[in-house]
């Protein structure tokens, strides 16, 4: 039997002792090593998903906007006397209404500096986003009632008719409704206002590489302003 006084024992107890610690310790610091990379995984996921949407959103409206433009200064340019009402021709949307951004995994950008500039760009973007082509819908609604009326009176535009006898047809209230859809959507285009995107895309990036490092982060290209509008014109219709 061991005596319990010999300096062996109490070196072999110790010896044990110090061995329980160091791997408790070093299971602690796996854990802790672990659930770290864990998190940042995660963050780098949310972080790219949100780069994601944002280029998304991003090319939606720009090429909306392209077309839009293109559409009423070819026609202004054949025809100058033209009423706003008619300045936006009812296109095919690249919209998604669940396309949002979660703010929620995202939340973590507030422990940097930017984030919180970082987190308010996005919800601008979000609503820029679906405000501008909210407006396109009821717009296109109401394009749609305004071409049952000139079915119903059996009036083709394109036949010589005035203005004037169009909007006699349509009635004042459809006309002005609009007049206000088409006047909203151009004030998202007005100078000010429309750096929504374009800032959110040189800035998020930024910051991602900063937290993250550039591997690992996806870049964000933002479509050319030529490209956009060649593309424009090839589907804009040009007025004689």
């Amino acid at each position: 039997m061991p005596d319990p006084c010999s300096p062996h024992l109490a070196l072999d107890i110790f010896k044990s002792f110090i061995g329980a610690l160091l791997g408790a310790g070093l299971a602690f610091i796996f854990a802790l090593r672990k659930d770290h990379l864990t998190r940042t995984k995660e963050r780098k996921a949310a972080a790219n998903l949100a780069m994601i949407t944002l280029l998304q959103q991003t090319d939606d409206y720009l090429n909306a906007k392209a077309h839009i433009q293109e559409f009423r200064t070819n026609l202004l340019k054949a025809q100058p006397e033209t009423p706003p009402w008619m300045f936006i021709k009812p296109m095919h949307l690249n919209y998604s209404s669940e396309l949002r951004f979660n703010l929620d995994v995202l939340v973590f950008l507030l422990e940097y500096k930017g984030g919180s500039r970082a987190i308010e760009m996005l919800l601008n973007a979000d609503r820029k986003y679906h405000d501008f082509f909210h407006l396109l819908e009821v717009h296109a609604e109401a394009s749609e009632e305004l071409q049952r009326k000139f079915s119903d009176a059996k009036i083709d535009p394109r036949q010589g008719i005035t203005v004037g006898e169009l909007e006699a047809v349509a009635g004042f209230h459809l006309i002005e409704k609009i007049n206000s859809f088409v006047r909203a959507a151009f004030r998202h285009f007005e100078e000010g206002k429309d750096r929504t995107f374009q800032d959110a895309c040189e800035e998020l990036p930024q910051l991602l590489q900063e937290i993250f490092g550039k591997k690992g982060v996806i870049g964000i290209q933002l479509p050319d302003q030529k490209t956009l509008r060649a593309q424009a014109q090839q589907s804009v219709p040009k007025f004689d």
